[in-house]
């Protein structure tokens, strides 16, 4: 049976298929993987109503965590919210989720939005932003090893 788990080591919330191992391999990231206490059906309607107005990933997974909590502490607040998120979803949305879990083969969708690190192939990355270059600038002048890099991964720490 499927079931809405969570990464232990980077924070992916998603759904584990009937036959998918334990370890989370979506993202190379090797993490051990934990079922949480949402149905499919609720985690669908979280992420119907929230996946056009969260844009950032970290943000994502920490309003899923939100929710989690919330569905463990006030049960009835967490109805509350699924009930009406379920009243707006749109239609179609409710459609494709509904055939991509029905789909016994479904290909993998890598989103081309995402860098990947040329290190441990990982898309859980973040862009250096001006701040931390510019420190970095400061402190070791030519040295710095952020001079010409644009992103860091989360995963094991490299730059590029």
């Amino acid at each position: 049976m499927n079931q809405v788990c969570k990464c232990l080591k980077c924070g992916y919330v998603g759904v584990r298929m009937d036959g998918d191992p334990d370890i989370h391999t979506f993202r190379n990231c090797n993490g051990q993987l934990e079922n949480v206490p949402l149905t499919v059906d609720e985690y669908d309607v979280i992420v119907s109503a929230k996946i056009r107005v969260i844009q950032d990933e970290d943000e994502y997974f920490n309003f899923f965590h939100s929710m989690i909590e919330l569905k463990k502490n006030n049960i009835d607040e967490f109805n509350k919210k699924i009930s009406e998120w379920d009243s707006q979803r749109d239609p179609k949305l409710v459609r494709d989720l509904q055939e991509l879990r029905n789909n016994p083969n479904p290909i993998p969708r890598i989103n081309p939005r995402y860098p990947k690190c040329p290190n441990c192939n990982s898309v859980n990355v973040r862009k250096i932003d001006f701040v931390e270059r510019a420190g970095s600038i400061a402190v070791f002048g030519l040295f710095s090893k952020k001079i010409g890099k644009s992103f860091k991964c989360k995963g094991c720490g490299y730059t590029w």
